[in-house]
């Protein structure tokens, strides 16, 4: 195979950095060239060019129009091979890029992380189907990662090949077995009792991660179970208004703000479960973590969690946006036998390993310019 050259694009460089890095480290030490446009720049040790261009949330934006039309100078200038894009802004700003060539284009891969409409008639979803849609010509191959985007990619035909991919791979490796000397350091850390119920939430605090459902409920949780604590990691535009509402509801104190945290695996290890209210996922990371480490998730039903939690065996779905429902559910696992009946069922399928996931992307990337057509991963529909 000749040596090939790829592009890389998505709306943050922290996005490559969680989710490329090791399909893209395999692709460079295979001897491809592996280029990347984002937002902030990713380390040279694992790219060999990382461009800094804006992307803005607000679609329209005209600085958007201006990276537009850089990233498709930039294709032009590279003759990149293949130009791999991820994420709703950054994929549909890459298919505009890719409208405004007049030769020959590169063979583009879109990476669907969650689509951002659900399949009703709101105008939300009808705006994002028609851009989707509109730009849909310019995409070679459409990868999603839980039922319910390929099937809403199916009915819309967003793509003459479609086929689904179980997530972007877990790193396994950085979850190991912790000793309870460690754990219990970590929980007096924080505050813990010894006989405190950790409930644990991993994410960026954002409307769609609804981190404030999480705390509404958990406030009439602590009338009936005192001794919960909820942990919170991440940072995100809503950290204050989550911090404040906290306050407000006179229950800061068995609330734990922990900020961005490298390592999560103590988190998880000390916790005895995981919340996620999240309203749209992909196949989430923050889930996948919690099975691999043992430990029950409780979560909305929506797209991705549904995808990975069996409601009952593995965990506990609540109805979206629903805080009754997630009180009803945070009660249940606190139930001694409830909770000891589900967390014999928490693990994670081999199938969602990294090193599984990167080896049949990679026949993904590579596969027009092999001898024989990718075959590792199948169509959902069989």
């Amino acid at each position: 195979m000749k040596k090939l050259k790829f592009l890389f694009t998505a709306s943050r460089a922290s996005h490559i950095e969680n989710f490329h890095l090791p399909a893209i480290d395999e692709l460079r030490r295979r001897g491809h060239i592996v280029d990347v446009i984002s937002e902030g720049t990713v380390s040279p040790e694992h790219c060999d060019n990382s461009y800094d261009m804006t992307f803005k949330k607000k679609i329209y934006s005209p600085k958007n129009f201006n990276t537009i039309r850089k990233i498709s100078r930039l294709i032009i200038k590279e003759n990149y091979d293949v130009v791999i894009s991820n994420t709703t802004l950054a994929g549909i700003m890459t298919r505009l890029a890719l409208s405004l060539l007049s030769k020959e284009r590169p063979y583009h891969i879109y990476i669907c992380h969650g689509y951002l409409f659900k399949d009703n008639s709101s105008k939300k979803s009808k705006f994002y189907r028609k851009i989707e849609s509109a730009t849909s010509s310019y995409v070679d191959l459409l990868l999603t990662m839980n039922h319910e985007d390929y099937e809403i990619a199916q009915k819309y035909s967003l793509c003459r090949d479609i086929r689904a991919i179980n997530g972007m791979g877990l790193d396994v490796e950085r979850f190991p077995v912790l000793e309870s000397d460690n754990i219990d350091l970590f929980r007096s850390s924080i505050g813990a009792g010894k006989d405190d119920f950790l409930f644990l939430c991993v994410g960026e605090f954002s409307a769609r991660k609804n981190q404030t459902l999480i705390i509404n409920a958990f406030s009439d949780l602590l009338i009936k179970y005192p001794k919960s604590l909820l942990l919170f990691a991440g940072t995100g535009e809503m950290l204050d208004e989550a911090n404040r509402l906290a306050e407000y509801k006179e229950i800061s104190h068995r609330v734990r703000f922990l900020g961005h945290i490298a390592d999560t695996n103590i988190l998880y290890r000390a916790s005895q479960a995981v919340i996620s209210a999240s309203r749209s996922e992909g196949l989430p990371f923050n889930i996948m973590e919690a099975l691999e480490c043992n430990v029950p998730v409780i979560a909305s039903d929506v797209k991705g969690h549904s995808d990975l939690i069996h409601s009952g065996f593995n965990g506990l779905l609540f109805d979206d946006n629903d805080e009754t429902s997630l009180l009803e559910n945070m009660i249940k696992i606190e139930d001694k036998d409830n909770y000891e009946a589900i967390r014999r069922n928490t693990y994670l399928d081999d199938k969602y390993n990294s090193d599984n996931v990167t080896d049949a992307l990679l026949e993904y990337y590579l596969g027009k310019f092999a001898d024989t057509p990718a075959s590792h991963a199948e169509s959902m529909g069989g």
